[in-house]
């Protein structure tokens, strides 16, 4: 039986149709703060904490060993209808931060999402985007997450010692197109971001008249992981030739919904706002993957698209076989999340 996973999300009504709020030129989005000049007295271990920001807890893991020095910060944002917990217990990052000695965030979006049995959780409130499988706007007056997300950097920051030039956001799905989100929104405190199955780079002609036009003002490096067979985020404006032998439907596109054009021109938008030049180069990572590499992009803002052949809407090396029906099979050649980190890790703010 074909299923897509806009087939079991409901309208959630209740919530209203007005779009999220716009952030504005409140000046409330937090500093780039210090970037390892100044003694830090942060008394904090390593291992799971939480924190409290903006009334929220949030849950942040420090690594192993982690002594006062100053270390980057990434943060690890889940999907529709999932949890910061759920996140960081599913993508393996506890471990890849133990071991390479970053610190790790995650907190939950703003808006409850509960739409069908087995989805329970949250999901962000990013400006001009209905919710997930609907049409459907976060009500007037929800969360903004962009500067929360920002209060968050904050918190983290008064917690350990973070080396605010290398603050970093990746994230699934919905985590990703807040990640997307951030590279537009806080391009002064965001050095990189690497979204998997949600990458995004939103123009005002999007969905009309909520969208709003991403404008960085500079080149913010991206890597983008996503799956070929993705039927949840369309990764081409066309399903792949095999797309009738899968379990779950894969859909064009559709405008006006959440998820309104494609993972490639998303990273080509991402690529024009770098400078880059318009034809990237291939070349093949494992038989089922192909590394897309825009070059001569302007002040090291790579742009590169990790193309996951057969691979539907989860991070490569953390599917979930019992969802295959809903998301299609995922492929286990390659950790997404170790992927994410190796390029993120490889830039800063200057």
């Amino acid at each position: 039986m074909v299923v897509t996973v806009v087939s079991v999300l409901v309208a959630l009504t209740a919530l209203g149709v007005a779009p999220a709020s716009a952030h504005g030129n409140d000046g409330d989005r937090g500093g780039r703060g210090d970037h390892g000049g100044g003694r830090c007295r942060s008394t904090a271990v390593g291992g799971d904490q939480t924190i409290t920001v903006d009334g929220a807890s949030v849950l942040v893991h420090l690594p192993a060993g982690y002594d006062r020095d100053r270390v980057p910060l990434v943060l690890d944002l889940h999907g529709s209808s999932s949890s910061g917990a759920g996140q960081m217990a599913g993508d393996g990052i506890r471990a890849l931060s133990d071991r390479e000695g970053f610190a790790v965030v995650a907190p939950d979006g703003a808006v409850p999402f509960n739409p069908a049995p087995g989805f329970s959780g949250f999901a962000w409130n990013i400006p001009g985007v209905p919710l997930v499988g609907t049409t459907v706007y976060p009500p007037a007056g929800t969360r903004d997450d962009v500067r929360f997300l920002s209060h968050v950097i904050d918190g983290v920051s008064s917690l350990a010692c973070i080396d605010a030039s290398r603050v970093y956001a990746t994230g699934v799905s919905g985590g990703g197109r807040m990640a997307s989100q951030l590279a537009c929104d806080l391009p002064d405190r965001i050095a990189a971001i690497a979204p998997i199955s949600g990458v995004r780079f939103p123009l005002a002609a999007d969905t009309p008249p909520h969208t709003v036009t991403c404008s960085p003002g500079r080149a913010v490096p991206v890597i983008a992981i996503h799956g070929v067979w993705d039927p949840v985020n369309a990764f081409a404006d066309t399903p792949p030739a095999e797309a009738a032998t899968l379990p779950a439907k894969i859909n064009p596109p559709v405008p006006g919904s959440s998820w309104t054009y494609s993972a490639q021109t998303a990273v080509q938008r991402w690529a024009a706002n770098n400078g880059c030049r318009p034809t990237p180069k291939v070349r093949a990572e494992t038989p089922n993957i192909d590394v897309v590499s825009y070059r001569g992009c302007r002040a090291d803002g790579d742009v590169v698209l990790y193309e996951v052949k057969n691979s539907g809407h989860a991070s490569p090396g953390h599917g979930n076989p019992a969802l295959d029906f809903l998301l299609n099979p995922t492929n286990n050649e390659v950790d997404g999340t170790v992927v994410a980190w190796q390029f993120l890790e490889a830039h800063r703010l200057k």
